[in-house]
């Protein structure tokens, strides 16, 4: 068995070879034709036994938000997997050496990633970078009084999102220390299907205007029902998938680094209906305004982390 870099010729079976050791869904051709498309933002290395592909790790070029502001070249550490039958023969360990090692090289000083098997990274030299959580909110909760009431909120119509969005997040969303920048083929999959004029969406984004007409945050939300619509509204619940404000936006006074943390929760009707777009409400009085949902330190530890579920997870950072 032999590590190498691979080519554009090997990722359609490097994509595959990912999802079954992760036990993922198979990619179908319209994704994995996106995936090809951005196959020259990262680099990969595949584990080989006899000519066929059993194992993956891949790099993305990023930057990340270090402390006083800077943006630093960042190895995004993804789709790291060995097949089932390929495990504990040392093919991780080649992997991830060459791929860190080519990180250095290149000048890139942090490697980070998020963890679906935290344990596993510790002996490569990461550590945990951040935590997150899920929030429920009762549909109970109510705007807090003092929130401010000096911008307007406007839905964005599908055809405008890949417009507004990617510049808006370069903006306001990669300021506060631990964020990283989102490439071109991220915003393709993020919009895909509200972009898709065949496919029918159940959700809605929406952004923050101050009074000067000028966009300051935004909001990505959605319906998770069950059951296809059928029953009175309260049986829906509606998801927030992202939310990134500056520092002047309706999150009030928290300031940057605070407000503009990614959030990922669910409250119950009737705070759906709400007349601000966005069911925007705050369960407990806290300094970080109408939009969040402050944790133990009133303003929330989670601007570390993109991908959240029920519970804790972790994100993880390497530094040289």
């Amino acid at each position: 068995m032999d590590v190498r870099p691979l080519t554009l010729d090997d990722a359609t079976a490097a994509y595959q070879t990912t999802a079954t050791a992760l036990l993922l869904a198979s990619f179908t051709p319209a994704l994995l034709e996106g995936r090809l498309a951005a196959w020259s933002t990262g680099r990969s290395w595949g584990a080989f036994d006899d000519g066929r592909l059993v194992g993956h790790a891949r790099a993305l070029d990023l930057e990340t938000t270090v402390p006083g502001g800077a943006r630093v070249p960042t190895a995004g550490v993804t789709s790291v997997g060995v097949l089932p039958t390929h495990t504990r023969r040392g093919l991780l360990r080649s992997m991830l050496t060459d791929l860190l090692v080519d990180a250095r090289d290149r000048g890139q000083v942090l490697a980070s990633l998020r963890a679906s098997q935290a344990g596993i990274y510790g002996r490569f030299g990461f550590g945990v970078a951040g935590l997150c959580a899920t929030y429920e909110v009762d549909g109970g909760a109510v705007l807090r009084a003092d929130a401010t009431a000096d911008h307007d909120i406007r839905l964005l119509e599908p055809g405008e999102a890949r417009a507004v969005l990617p510049s808006l997040h370069e903006r306001i969303g990669v300021g506060h220390v631990g964020a990283v920048g989102r490439l071109a083929h991220w915003w393709d999959n993020a919009l895909a299907d509200l972009e898709d004029p065949d496919r029918a969406s159940t959700r809605w984004l929406a952004v923050s205007v101050d009074a000067d007409g000028r966009t300051d945050g935004y909001v990505d939300y959605a319906i998770d029902d069950d059951r296809g619509g059928i029953g009175t509204i309260e049986a829906r619940r509606v998801v927030v998938g992202a939310l990134f404000a500056g520092a002047t936006s309706p999150t009030g006074a928290c300031g940057g680094t605070c407000s503009a943390s990614t959030w990922w929760a669910r409250w119950w009707p009737p705070a759906a209906r709400s007349t601000n777009g966005c069911g925007g409400c705050s369960p407990t009085p806290g300094p970080c305004g109408r939009w969040s949902w402050p944790t133990s330190n009133g303003c929330g530890r989670s601007t570390w982390t993109r991908r959240w579920r029920r519970g804790r997870t972790r994100r993880s950072v390497r530094r040289w």
